[in-house]
């Protein structure tokens, strides 16, 4: 699976310092004082609500198509062999990024972004855009596969008004998806917080009646 090319996009702060592996990639993001539509810019801090705020500068299929080759080549020249599965650098893309995906890839493992206007074929304001997971595997308006994550991670610290999840946070997460018949628990995890948390939340999920298998089977 392909997480991104570089997960940052240049050097520009997107939302924070340009780093690979903490900024977004696909779309633009910035620090707030205040959430909702009308947000106040500023130095991304602790308490920053992250807002959204449309495509990068540069923002066309072809382009985009080109920079997911670039990594999917960096696979290859490592010896990895193919790679076939992209997941978006905090789960959000524009919808030329999607599109270009989507000519790249069958699947996307993730939980995505979609805009207002898409299915009518009306300009879609960015500035709208909506987040949604799936409870099952779905093909989504772009065309691709999604293998949904739909529980999110274990974090014990609030950042940017992300509230603190648990192992109950998760474990319920996969509970409240029983409601939906042929449903799929999947949640990621940072290796860096150790094992034992991550054994309770297999272990509690496992005990819900659910299996692990490999992520290619839900396709």
């Amino acid at each position: 699976m392909q997480h991104g090319t570089t997960h940052q996009y240049g050097t520009l702060d997107n939302p924070y310092s340009g780093s690979s592996g903490a900024d977004f990639e696909f779309y633009r993001a910035e620090c707030s004082a205040t959430p909702g539509p009308t947000p106040v810019i500023e130095p991304c801090i602790n308490d920053s609500y992250i807002v959204d705020t449309g495509p990068v500068g540069s923002d066309s299929v072809d382009g985009w198509v080109q920079r997911l080759t670039e990594g999917q080549q960096v696979f290859a020249d490592l010896g990895l062999g193919d790679v076939t599965v992209f997941e978006t650098p905090h789960y959000l893309a524009s919808s030329n990024a999607y599109t270009a995906i989507s000519k790249v890839f069958e699947y996307r493992y993730e939980r995505s972004n979609y805009f207002p206007g898409q299915l009518s074929g009306d300009q879609a304001p960015y500035q709208r855009a909506m987040d949604q997971f799936f409870p099952y595997t779905v093909r989504d308006i772009y065309g691709t596969k999604v293998l949904p994550e739909n529980l999110g991670n274990i974090t014990e610290e609030e950042q940017n008004n992300h509230a603190v999840r648990d192992t109950a946070f998760i474990v319920g997460g996969a509970r409240a998806n029983l409601a939906v018949r042929q449903s799929t628990a999947s949640f990621f995890y940072h290796p860096f917080l150790g094992v034992e948390q991550l054994r309770e939340t297999v272990e509690g999920i496992q005990a819900l009646g659910y299996t692990f298998v490999p992520a290619m089977e839900l396709t």
